[in-house]
């Protein structure tokens, strides 16, 4: 069980609309610190749960960022429905929502609205380039922003093409952020008297941030991009190894643990600014020793040198790695619907992670949730009634 001072918002009632990751992700975020997390879900669902290996209604993805959620699938275009829907928002404390900008005040959930009858609601509206400008309703998922804001130019192969990172970096990054805003919002609330906000927080903004310092390198740049060598990963023997050696006495530590005295005799590593010089020359040298030597043998070399260095792990070693384990870095955890344990990281500084709930199926919590929420037992008679929500056979 969390405890109470890990349950920073313990109380609070948290509507979340939307979809995919990053938006997920903050509401996520809201329930490892205490809040209940309501899902409002279509009568098909959140697309994230068709997002890659798919289970049933569920993918890894759509599981990870959406733990200690309950699920109501209702159909907004519903007039009643959006009643309903109505009625629950004027009651959260936080809402969170991914959509175009607009389309909330189309459904008729938009802040102005909320805010007339609910001035203390906290409203996070998370989308891809923001609320103005030419882009401003463009099409925004990870891969393009990793395009737009320039991770992908960063991020080149060695023959210069730019590259992908394999993985919705900058949806989780934009979560993050706009969780951040979320806490800066209720600790404003709780000392203003109640006032809310509505917060905005954009993919592109996210990535930004996210790559200030080499945004700011590159404005300052002269010359080569390239810090010091060597430096990022190496193939072993029998696996590979990141290595980072900045400091003169440091790469001449590394030389005399590796039996290599020939090449600090050279004179052409001495300094960074010659390693820098004749990078392509100590790089080849030092992929040919590092191929005669096991991954296990060339860092009980380095570690006895106190060189920065580290095996490239593949998930299942990072998990089966004492350190992680020492670290106590996951959790194995069950999910209704999947037949196996699951390695669940652990967010930094959210100490009870175990306690929160398997992610909801569609609508497993639709009659609970909605009766919580004050809504009658004739007014969810009449939603079945015209099939304006839906209910998963799990459901109590």
């Amino acid at each position: 069980m969390q405890s109470p001072d890990t349950q920073v918002l313990r109380n609070l009632k948290v509507l979340d609309f939307s979809m995919g990751v990053a938006g997920p992700h903050a509401a996520l975020l809201c329930a490892q610190n205490g809040a209940s997390v309501v899902k409002i879900e279509s009568l098909e669902g959140d697309w994230c749960r068709t997002l890659g290996t798919r289970v049933g209604d569920l993918s890894p993805f759509f599981i990870t960022y959406n733990r200690g959620k309950r699920s109501v699938a209702i159909d907004t275009k519903n007039a009643a429905a959006r009643e309903a829907v109505l009625s629950m928002a004027n009651q959260a404390d936080i809402i969170i929502e991914a959509f175009r900008p607009g389309v909330m005040n189309k459904l008729g959930f938009g802040y102005d609205t909320i805010a007339k009858t609910n001035p203390g609601i906290i409203y996070l509206s998370v989308n891809g380039f923001g609320s103005t400008g030419p882009m401003m309703n463009a099409p925004a998922t990870d891969v393009v922003l990793q395009g737009f804001a320039g991770i992908m130019n960063m991020n080149r192969d060695t023959s210069g093409v730019p590259q992908r990172i394999d993985h919705v970096v900058i949806d989780v990054i934009t979560g993050l952020y706009g969780f951040q805003n979320i806490l800066t919002a209720v600790m404003a609330r709780n000392t203003s008297g109640g006032s809310g906000r509505h917060l905005e927080c954009t993919m592109l903004g996210s990535a930004m941030a996210f790559q200030a310092g080499k945004i700011v390198e590159d404005a300052m740049q002269v010359g080569q991009n390239l810090w010091f060598v060597p430096q990022g990963g190496f193939s072993t023997a029998d696996g590979q190894i990141s290595l980072s050696v900045r400091r003169d006495d440091a790469f001449a530590r590394m030389c005399e643990a590796l039996g290599r005295a020939d090449m600090m005799a050279s004179g052409k590593f001495d300094t960074v600014a010659l390693r820098l010089e004749h990078a392509d020359e100590l790089l080849s040298i030092l992929r040919e020793d590092f191929k005669q030597r096991s991954t296990a043998e060339l860092s009980a070399i380095l570690t006895k040198a106190d060189i920065l260095h580290a095996p490239i792990n593949t998930y299942a070693s990072l998990l089966a790695h004492e350190q992680t384990q020492a670290a106590d870095a996951y959790y194995w955890g069950d999910q209704n619907g999947i037949d196996k344990p699951l390695p669940f990281p652990k967010a930094p500084g959210a100490t009870h992670d175990e306690s929160l709930s398997d992610a909801p199926h569609i609508g497993q919590h639709t009659h609970e949730a909605l009766k919580d929420w004050g809504i009658t037992d004739e007014a969810i008679a009449a939603l079945v009634a015209c099939h304006a929500i839906a209910a998963d056979a799990r459901s109590p």
